[in-house]
Parts: C-alpha cells; structure tokens; sequence
C-alpha cells in the first residue's frame, strides 16, 4: 500500500511538473532568446550531447568503483561500462528504477554476488544524494535563502521530529557497525572514492548547462556556481521523485523556478531547462549505443543476453 501511494504521489508530481512546464513554454514562446533558432545552437546541443556520453561515463566509472571495491578482481573496468551504457537509457521507462535494476542484473548474471551488488547500489543511492544535496547547498546558497525565509516557521516544526528521526537512524547504525565492522569499513572506503567521483559527474552535467545558458545570453545575472548548485539540486529532487521516468519534468520545473527566483527571465529559464534535457537524452542515446557496440564486438550476436555478454568481457581483459 505505501508503495502504491509513494508511486502515485510521484506520478502526481510528474504529471503538475509536466503542466507547469507547458505553460512555462506558452508564456515565453513570444519572447524566447533569439539565440535559440541559431543554426549553430544545433550543432552546440549535438556537440553537448557527445560531452554528455562522455559525463556519462564518469558516472559508470563511479559505479565501477564501488563494485571493484567491494568484490575485487569481480569484473572488469569494461565490462562493467558495457553493462553500465546499456542499461542506462532504461531509467527513462516508467519507474525511474529500471536502469539500476538491469545493472544489477546483468552484473550478477556476470558472476559478482547479488549482496555486493545491492552494498554497491546502496552506497551509489547514499552517496549521489549526499553529493548532490552538498553542491545544491555550497553553490546554490543564494536560491535557498528566499526558501528558508518563506518557509521558516515549518521549518522550525520539523526541527523535533527531524532529530528524532536522525537518533533513530543513529543508533541503528551503530548497531549495524557493530555487527559488521569490516563490511562497515569496506562501504565507506567505496563511497569515499566514488564521492569525488560523483561530484565531477554534476559538475560537468551542470557545466552543460552553463554553455546552453551562455549561448542563450552572454551576460546572464546568474553566477555561474550558482546555475550548477541550481541543476544539483533539481538532479536531486528528480532522482528521488518516484514514477518520474528520469526525473523528466520534475527537474526541468525546478530549474525554471530556480533560475526566475535568481532573477533570469522566464523564457530563458525554460530554454535553458529543455534543452538541457535535449543534451542528456541525446547522452543517454548515445551511451546506449556504445554499449550495444561494445557488446555486438565482442559477442557473436547470437549470444547478446546480459550474462554471456559482461562475463565474455571480462575473461577476455583478464587474458
């Protein structure tokens, strides 16, 4: 039953994000950036779209990471971004699970154990969000403040119940360290490599952003840390709204609110936001083609199921 309601709510705030952004995209049509029918735009967004495969596989490095470090000599750096480009385009089918699920799949058909995988996943989840929430607070301070402001009082109730909750979680890890201190230390030493990891990959991903902005106007009144703190937070925001295939909508929504509360124009904002989603979208495309390639290389297409694929890759860089 919860999971049924945390669904629908997520769905429920696709679907507002979805709304808001149609009528984001009327109120501005008339006064878009002129930039933005360019010819050059074009060749700009499919230039951002090979940057973007590219940012893509930092974040499968990262995962790699956390896998390496948890079951070594398990599977190869190769495999791994074979498995890691083919699945990522999966997060874009209702659910915005299924790309962590098909990773999990094929890397444990592969031969690494399901329990170092679900470590690993719990760790990527843990670590995305704690960098993600990090750089939205350090680079994007100045878009909170009028938040905090506004929203003072309830923020002030949950001070209690917040703490309370933060106790419990406490205690309960230690309770788990206790019990499995090496496992305890061996998820920490991942997460603290793939930590810097993980920021680089939102560094660049709002980098792509900071070009499309630039593009769209030369001497925009948002700072630059500011608009990458600003697409953290809306990357954020997007990875833990369930039901939201690739966050789409919810990120794109908040990047328009942010970016018209640090005083761009609406029209800009909603360029900046869509066509960013262009970019990853194109970057995923992509990134699910290498993959495939990658796979059809060195397979015979005969054998192309997950697990005969990553495991082939794998015996074939140990040799």
């Amino acid at each position: 039953m919860t999971k049924r309601l945390r669904q629908l709510g997520g769905t429920i705030v696709a679907l507002a994000s979805s709304l808001f952004l149609i009528w984001a995209v009327y109120r501005s049509l008339s006064g878009m950036p002129s930039g933005l029918w360019h010819p050059g735009f074009i060749a700009l967004l499919a230039g951002l779209g090979i940057g973007y495969l590219g940012i893509n596989q930092v974040l499968g490095l990262a995962w790699f990471v956390l896998i390496r470090e948890l079951e070594p000599a398990r599977i190869s750096w190769s495999a791994a971004l074979a498995i890691f480009n083919r699945t990522q385009f999966y997060k874009y089918l209702p659910g915005n699970v299924f790309h962590m699920l098909g990773r999990f799949a094929m890397a444990n058909e592969a031969g690494v154990p399901a329990r170092s995988l679900a470590l690993a996943q719990v760790g990527e989840i843990a670590t995305q969000l704690v960098v993600a929430a990090l750089i939205a607070i350090l680079f994007g301070g100045r878009m909170l403040l009028p938040v905090l402001e506004d929203y003072s009082v309830v923020l002030a109730r949950l001070i209690v119940p917040g703490a309370v909750l933060a106790a419990i979680g406490l205690i309960v890890a230690v309770l788990w360290l206790r019990t499995h201190r090496q496992l305890a230390v061996r998820m920490l030493r991942a997460c603290s490599v793939a930590l810097p990891v993980y920021a680089a990959f939102l560094v660049l991903s709002g980098g792509c952003a900071l070009v499309i902005m630039h593009w769209l106007d030369p001497a925009p009144v948002i700072g630059n840390a500011e608009l990458i703190g600003l697409f953290a937070a809306s990357w954020l925001i997007g990875f833990v709204v369930p039901g939201a295939p690739g966050g789409l909508g919810a990120r794109e929504a908040l990047v328009v609110v942010g970016m018209t509360l640090l005083g761009a124009g609406l029209p800009l904002a909603t360029a900046t936001a869509l066509t960013h989603r262009i970019v990853t979208i194109m970057g995923d495309a992509l990134a699910a083609g290498v993959g495939w390639l990658m796979l059809r290389k060195q397979v015979a297409p005969s054998v192309m199921s997950g697990a005969t694929v990553a495991q082939a890759l794998g015996e074939q860089e140990r040799r």
